[in-house]
């Protein structure tokens, strides 16, 4: 990467090294992490390498409290790193979960675990020592600092992380949570009918617009398990074209810190044709309290990481909240 393209994705890096930092407060209530795991091993799966085998091996009902949204991070950068030690080879990756730790106060619950383990490549005692420090990097691209976020992520919901790594022997993570009780019944209700409700499903097509490949597939599958079409641009020139070619696009997610073209300049283009069409702003940074993003026309904005649900509900408002014709024009 050279350092034009890495000073483009300021963004993204700002969010992760907050969770390095341990400056990212999480958002804790109690959640399942197997549920967690697997929802996020399901959006990955057409994503990482086509010779990994995922396989799944998850204990039901092994309650945490964490923030859905941090921990949908790590598994992802998890089980991509995973992928990433494969290279071009075939191999597994294997997901597990359960309870079976003591934590260290015998006074204390017991501890949950997280675990991805694959038979690729391995690590050296050296490359162990490192893979944690936010500007350490291999020729693996998901080493570096999104293992610094996982590390940063699991240290402030108060557990730890393990690293069992041979060269030629492929490499164990193991992330160790505290457990919590499960929530009952009406407060389960509750939390789904607000922060995980169910998005429904209409007939849209949206363009998601992002320069990383990877966030661009999650986002893709998170919306298409909603039930809409998606199309894909890489940047913001590609994105206006296919506007143009494409009057059948209801909406538009689109990441504003991009190369080539940033997604502000592209929405300041976009809005000369198109002030009506619905469009939400992605960025690893946070929104500036009171300052208005797209003051030309409908939209709403949303930080990275998101979960799935969240990105699917921003849009499912921004698009039940328009008229008809939502493209307008000038």
């Amino acid at each position: 990467m050279d350092l034009a393209t890495a000073a483009e994705r300021g963004s993204e890096l700002t969010s992760q090294m907050l969770a390095y930092a341990g400056r990212s407060t999480p958002e804790t209530r109690p959640r399942d992490i197997s549920e967690i795991a697997a929802e996020t091993a399901r959006l990955l799966a057409s994503s990482i390498s086509k010779k990994a085998h995922l396989t799944l091996e998850l204990e039901l009902s092994v309650w945490v409290p964490v923030d859905a949204g941090q921990l949908h991070q790590v598994v992802m950068n998890l089980v991509t790193n995973a992928s990433d030690a494969l290279g071009d080879e075939e191999g597994t990756i294997q997901v597990r979960t359960g309870i079976g730790e003591t934590a260290p106060d015998p006074d204390a619950n017991q501890r949950a675990y997280l675990e991805v383990i694959d038979d690729g490549a391995g690590m050296d005692e050296q490359t162990v020592r490192d893979m944690f420090d936010p500007f350490f990097a291999t020729k693996f691209s998901g080493r570096g600092l999104g293992l610094a976020a996982v590390h940063g992520i699991v240290r402030s919901h108060g557990g730890t992380i393990s690293v069992d790594s041979e060269p030629g022997r492929g490499s164990r993570i193991r992330v160790l949570l505290p457990t919590c009780s499960a929530p009952l019944a009406e407060g389960s209700q509750a939390a789904t009918q607000t922060g995980d409700r169910a998005v429904p499903a209409r007939s849209a097509t949206l363009l998601v617009v992002d320069d990383e490949a990877q966030v661009r597939n999650v986002t893709r599958m998170a919306l298409e398990h909603r039930g809409y079409s998606v199309i894909e641009a890489s940047d913001g020139h590609e994105a206006l074209a296919l506007i143009g070619q494409h009057p059948s696009i209801d909406g538009v997610v689109l990441d504003l810190t991009m190369p080539r073209l940033s997604g502000g300049e592209t929405l300041e283009v976009l809005r000369v044709g198109h002030p009506n069409l619905p469009v939400l702003l992605v960025s690893g940074y946070e929104a500036v309290p009171g300052t208005t993003l797209d003051p030309a026309g409908p939209s709403d904005f949303l930080q990275k990481p998101f979960r799935p649900d969240e990105i699917a509900g921003k849009v499912a408002d921004l698009l039940q909240n328009q008229p008809s014709s939502p493209r307008g024009g000038s």
